[in-house]
């Protein structure tokens, strides 16, 4: 089960002044993900990449949830995570559901998330 939390420990930075220092001064949004809690989020991690690539386009998730009720928030972030369990953040995107979008609560139900388009290069690791 996950439960609504204010914290999880993932992030997106400070909204608007995160996202403008990203692109100015290229001071990443990074989080440890070793620290995040299971109570409130899902991590997923793949196995660690052995050479440097390039990763470019519109990265989705489809997710399968029961919610306890009928409006709910989600949020998505794709992080390039070192071997320490540091993440910096490459994308990220919300999910809101409305109770007239037929979500029923107790339901399972899928719900498909597409993150902000990017391109970036990553390292091994």
């Amino acid at each position: 089960d996950i439960y609504f939390s204010r914290y999880s420990g993932l992030s997106a930075g400070i909204p608007i002044v995160s996202e403008l220092l990203q692109v100015a001064i290229r001071a990443p949004i990074a989080v440890n993900l070793l620290l995040t809690d299971a109570r409130h989020s899902i991590v997923y991690m793949s196995a660690p990449i052995l050479a440097q690539r390039m990763l470019c386009g519109t990265p989705n998730v489809t997710l399968f949830v029961t919610p306890n009720r009928g409006s709910f928030q989600l949020l998505s972030y794709l992080y390039a995570v070192d071997a320490t369990g540091m993440g910096t953040l490459l994308t990220h995107a919300p999910r809101s559901v409305w109770e007239d979008e037929g979500v029923v609560p107790g339901a399972m139900t899928s719900l498909h998330i597409s993150m902000r388009t990017l391109c970036t290069q990553l390292s091994p690791g």
